[in-house]
């Protein structure tokens, strides 16, 4: 009897544990996303890219400092870019998607299942650069860029604050 109640014990407390780590993760993941939310809604944040995807080829660990930033005013981005150009440029440091945008339409929407698309067609880059954002509620996101100069690239990364 003495170890029915020892192990009666022991389960009650293993069992009561597990439910306040489930807890405590819904309440991480309910501020994440609130936090997210928040960003989304003031359309100032920046994607983190942490990995490219060209169209042909593997995947490309990046380090960290590629990124876009988005405000209401303007869009900045500093990514790598790893494909085939079709028009070749006469600035070598064109080689990527490095570019200030200050006319742009941004149109963002939300998905079904929780998170937002983003898309971004800019007005005053050369080449016209089009931003296709997935964003989850978790913060992770997906970017895929497509231009008329050269073929589309994906990255996936992550959703920051401006700081």
């Amino acid at each position: 009897m003495k170890r029915l109640l020892v192990l009666t014990f022991f389960l009650a407390v293993f069992f009561n544990q597990h439910a306040f780590a489930q807890d405590d993760k819904k309440a991480t993941e309910a501020a994440q996303a609130a936090t997210i939310k928040s960003l989304m809604d003031s359309k100032k944040y920046v994607f983190q890219a942490e990995d490219a995807y060209p169209m042909k080829g593997g995947i490309i660990h990046l380090d960290r400092g590629y990124n876009v930033s988005v405000t209401p005013e303007s869009i900045i981005s500093h990514l790598p870019y790893y494909g085939q150009v079709t028009q070749a440029s006469i600035d070598q440091a064109d080689a990527g998607f490095k570019f200030t945008s200050s006319s742009f339409e941004y149109n963002q929407d939300d998905r079904k299942k929780g998170g937002w698309d983003v898309i971004i067609e800019t007005k005053d880059v050369r080449y016209g650069p089009k931003l296709y954002l997935t964003i989850q509620p978790n913060g992770s996101a997906s970017l895929r860029i497509s231009s008329v100069d050269r073929q589309s690239i994906s990255y996936t990364g992550i959703i920051e604050g401006i700081k």
